[in-house]
């Protein structure tokens, strides 16, 4: 059995998607914004107290944040249940990528389905 992972890519999405600078989540959820870009970007680990406190700000249980990164066995329904794992959207026809909404892609707060 692995130790399951962060999610980083999501972690950062879900943030992205509330709304929350680096800075502003790290206010809400009570440490440097040091600390938040250190895990999202992998220079860092994450404790299991902290993952409670990320997973409380995102409105997400803990589970939800982690990535099991066995290979052999299937675990993305396990792990992710609830959870709206999305592809990269493609730009508009002659839209420019700077003025997209970056949290146009955001997975669903109420935990509907697993869309793969």
């Amino acid at each position: 059995m692995t130790t399951p992972t962060l999610n980083r890519a999501l972690l950062r999405r879900l943030r992205v998607c509330k709304g929350l600078s680096v800075t502003a989540f790290a206010r809400k959820v009570g440490c440097h914004k040091g600390t938040v870009s250190a895990i999202e970007n992998g220079h860092r680990g994450i404790s299991p107290e902290m993952l409670l406190r990320f997973a409380h700000v995102l409105e997400r249980r803990p589970e939800e944040l982690l990535l099991d990164m066995t290979l052999d066995t299937p675990q993305m329904p396990q792990i992710a249940s609830g959870l709206t794992v999305l592809a990269p959207r493609a730009p508009a026809h002659g839209a420019d990528d700077h003025q997209r909404d970056p949290r146009g892609s955001c997975p669903p707060a109420d935990g509907s389905g697993v869309q793969v």
